[in-house]
């Protein structure tokens, strides 16, 4: 196999095992945070923290990496992530639960976007697509086995082994870089050279267009995640067990998905899949307003899932080929991951002010149409640009 894909796979290991991580821990805060005392107030900042600080460093490390390598700060973020996972062994206080998150957070805006960016430099120009969907697998498959692993440990072991876990996932991540040979990469050079390509890159249509979109669609789905367990519990009555299938066959069908529809992005306009992804995704939300069984809930929510495994495949790739257009990939996917984690922040919040004033039927609308929104901006920029892969 050649080198660089030997690279591009020991990357998903990366992510995989790093976003694993993470995933063992978030489901099991909530109780433990509670356990030491937390209100919901307090419970929700723990939760905050992370998105607040991951959202404020993303752009800027990607920036940095652009300009000083990208392997400096993977490795920096995963000895950080290492660290912060042992210091929750020592928080005995609510309040440094949120000063640890909040580190986690800033250890993830160190990693993820950086990694991500590097495989772009990595991969070939046709196979962009390919290769973020591969990223994108590694990142659904640790978000789907973490919170299994977690409750298991947690249930056998107790929280320490939670947390001790994921501190060695990061360090066996750490290792994997440490010793991996990297292929050489060409680097932005001269600062200001550099700050030259990122005010355009700032200033790209496209940019703006894929920022657009990844928002949008992003508080949709974080607005799902918050409040279709409530609405699968109270409005149609279903125990735990079922309200855990319908939440997890959104991110295991999305998974299954991207790297064939990666793979086609790299044939055809990259604006099409998006859009047809964007399309399902708003017929899911439809189907989940109007849905009063198990069954429409699980057949809905995965058609909302076969959506987001459509469209961000070939998202990510015109987010990696902008980045590159304008030597500028780190920045790019730091921009993008921006973009993700803003709109997980706010989402729920605005899902939370709607299902009071609106009902359920209020939240999902409103996702839909923030899709529809989404959706028409891509729409529109398909009839003059390209698109392609």
């Amino acid at each position: 196999m050649p080198q660089k894909d030997n690279s591009i796979l020991m990357l998903c290991l990366v992510v995989l095992v790093t976003t694993m991580g993470a995933g063992i821990v978030a489901p099991l805060l909530p109780g433990y945070a509670t356990r030491l005392g937390a209100n919901s107030v307090q419970v929700g900042s723990i939760f905050a923290s992370f998105s607040f600080s991951r959202s404020i460093f993303v752009p800027l490390f990607g920036r940095l990496s652009d300009m000083w390598g990208r392997m400096p700060f993977i490795l920096s973020g995963l000895f950080l992530y290492a660290l912060v996972s042992f210091l929750y062994l020592l928080g005995k206080e609510v309040d440094h639960l949120v000063l640890i998150r909040f580190g986690q957070g800033l250890a993830s805006a160190m990693v993820l976007p950086v990694a991500i960016a590097l495989a772009a430099d990595i991969s070939k120009e046709k196979r962009l697509g390919r290769t973020m969907g591969l990223l994108n697998t590694s990142m659904y498959l640790g978000l789907s086995f973490g919170p299994i692993m977690g409750g298991i440990l947690e249930e056998r072991y107790g929280m320490p082994s939670v947390f001790m876990t994921m501190g060695a996932f990061a360090l066996v991540a750490l290792f994997i870089c440490a010793v991996m040979p990297w292929p050489p990469l060409t680097r932005a050079g001269f600062k200001s050279s550099y700050h030259k390509s990122s005010l355009a890159l700032l200033k790209s249509r496209d940019m703006a267009i894929t920022f657009i979109f990844r928002l949008t669609y992003t508080m949709a789905i974080g607005i799902l995640w918050a409040f279709l367990p409530l609405y699968a519990q109270r409005e149609v009555g279903l125990p735990s067990s079922k309200v855990g299938l319908v939440v997890t066959i959104n991110v295991f069908v999305a998974g299954c998905l991207q790297v064939p529809m990666g793979t086609l992005s790299d044939r055809i306009k990259r604006g099409y899949p998006i859009v047809l992804g964007g399309l399902l995704s708003v017929i899911g939300l439809w189907g989940l307003k109007r849905a009063h069984s198990f069954w429409e809930l699980f057949i809905y929510n995965a058609l909302v899932g076969t959506g987001g495994g459509i469209s961000m495949p070939a998202l990510m790739a015109m987010v990696a080929e902008e980045g590159r257009r304008h030597s500028a990939t780190g920045f790019a996917m730091g921009i993008n991951t921006f973009s993700h984690s803003f709109g997980m922040l706010i989402g729920p919040l605005l899902g939370g002010l709607i299902l009071d004033l609106y009902g359920f039927g209020g939240i999902f609308l409103f996702s839909m149409l923030l899709n529809l929104f989404g959706i028409s901006v891509i729409a529109l920029a398909l009839k003059g640009e390209k698109y392609k892969g």
